[in-house]
């Protein structure tokens, strides 16, 4: 994630770096070690898919009566 209205060239670069990462096995080892998978996306993926858990659970929230005291 980023500050919102970052420029394109800065996010192309985290996205860069972070698929580099994930892509190594060092971290794949770790992260399996912990029963986790990276699941990639590319910025404008894991924008939606953001968007669509904030409408999902939002949604829920708002069913379910639930407050924050």
């Amino acid at each position: 994630m980023a500050p919102a209205n970052t420029p394109q060239q800065v996010i192309d670069t985290l996205y860069q770096s972070a698929s580099k990462a994930l892509n190594s096995e060092e971290v794949k080892s770790k992260l399996g070690n912990e029963g986790a998978k990276a699941a990639k996306m590319t910025p404008a993926e894991f924008g939606a898919f953001i968007q669509a858990q904030i409408s999902s659970w939002g949604n829920a929230v708002k069913s379910s009566g639930a407050r924050v005291d």
